[in-house]
Order: structure tokens, then C-alpha cells, then sequence
């Protein structure tokens, strides 16, 4: 009873933490790698390129996050051998899913797609394993935690993207030093972070998440 109570809280804290997390890396990817990347050789095109493979990766990172937490569970269990069966059957599909999409209009950024299809596809079969282990594992509460996230996740990201809308974030004009926009940048990401997590944490305790 009380590894399925600590897991169910890790699985709730992990969701909780990385939907609002993804949303947020998402919407705020190239102002994000214009500020901490974008000099010297590191230009237009490479920031272009860059964004496009970290939007796909960004997907995925709530399904990394509760594939960790599952294969700690199954450890907890003294079961070694399902994470790493599990992993040693993704492994081939990520491969072949790279494969495919790299030569699809997406290029490169199909290589970060796949990833996170495979995490997605890692962390289900490890939930489905886990709740024959522990039938008692409560779903019902789990669901509900996503749903209330992904609601306060919305409302976030629709002020976020009205505060962009508002203020586009700055790009160098021909001849203007990158290093001379990095403070209005490293100010928009930093308005745009805060007002974001102050607006999901309200919305999360308008809707009692435990949390």
C-alpha cells in the first residue's frame, strides 16, 4: 500500500511538473535558444533548425518523466528484467521510426520526434505491466490529475501566448550584434516564464490539485 501511494504521488508530481513544462519550452523555443545560443557562427538558420528539433523533443518529456518514475516501481518490486525487455522492444521501433521520418519534410527534427514516440510507447507498455503487478494502482486519480493539469496548462498557455503576441520577442537586424539583444530577450523569457507559472499555479489551486 504504500509503494502504490508513492507512486501514485511521484506519477502526479512528474505530470504536474512537465505537461506545464512542455507547454512552456514549447511556446517559448526560440526565443529560448535565440537567448542562450545565438552568436558567432550560431545564426538564423541554426536557430531555425535548432527550434524545430526541440519542439518535437519537447513533447516527450512528460513521457520520460513517468517512464523513470514506473521503472523505480518496478526496481521497488526487485523486478529488473521488464524495464530493460520493455527498452530492448522500443529500442528497434525508435530506430526504424527515426529512419522513416528523417527522409519526411521534417529532416532532422524526425530523429526528435521519434524519441519522443518512444517514450510515449515506453512509458504505456510500463503502465500496463505495472497495473497487473499492482491492480490496486489507482488510475482514476491519476486521470483526473491530467486532465486538471492539462486544463491549467491551457489557460497558462494562452496568457503566454498573448504576452508574445503583445511583445514579439526580439530578433537582430542586419548588422546589430546579437549580444546587444540578449538582455531585452533574457527580460521577454523571463516575464513570459513568470507570469506563466503564477497563472497555472492559480488555475491548479482553483481546481484543489494536491498537488
Amino acid at each position: 500500500d504504500g509503494l502504490v501511494r508513492q507512486a501514485t504521488d511521484a506519477l502526479g508530481l512528474v505530470i504536474f511538473i512537465t505537461v506545464p513544462s512542455t507547454v512552456g519550452l514549447y511556446l517559448l523555443r526560440e526565443p529560448l535558444i535565440r537567448l542562450l545560443f545565438q552568436s558567432g557562427e550560431f545564426q538564423d538558420e541554426s536557430v531555425r533548425m535548432t527550434s524545430k528539433a526541440f519542439e518535437y523533443h519537447a513533447f516527450g518529456l512528460a513521457f520520460v518523466g513517468i517512464a523513470r518514475i514506473l521503472v523505480a516501481v518496478f526496481h521497488a518490486k526487485k523486478d529488473l528484467r521488464t524495464p530493460v525487455i520493455v527498452s530492448l522492444l522500443v529500442l528497434p521501433i525508435s530506430i526504424g521510426l527515426a529512419l522513416v521520418l528523417t527522409h519526411t519534410p521534417l529532416q532532422h527534427a524526425g530523429v526528435a520526434l521519434a524519441a519522443s514516440i518512444s517514450a510515449g510507447i515506453q512509458a504505456v507498455a510500463l503502465l500496463i505491466s505495472l497495473r497487473r503487478r499492482l491492480p490496486q494502482l489507482p488510475l482514476k486519480d491519476l486521470t483526473k490529475t491530467v486532465a486538471k493539469t492539462i486544463v491549467s496548462a491551457a489557460v497558462m498557455a494562452l496568457v503566454c501566448h498573448l504576452i508574445l503576441i503583445w511583445w514579439p520577442p526580439p530578433v537582430p537586424t542586419t548588422g546589430q550584434s546579437h549580444w546587444a539583444l540578449k538582455l531585452p530577450q533574457a527580460i521577454l523569457v523571463l516575464t513570459v516564464v513568470s507570469a506563466g507559472a503564477t497563472v497555472f499555479f492559480a488555475v491548479a489551486g482553483a481546481l484543489r490539485m494536491p498537488e
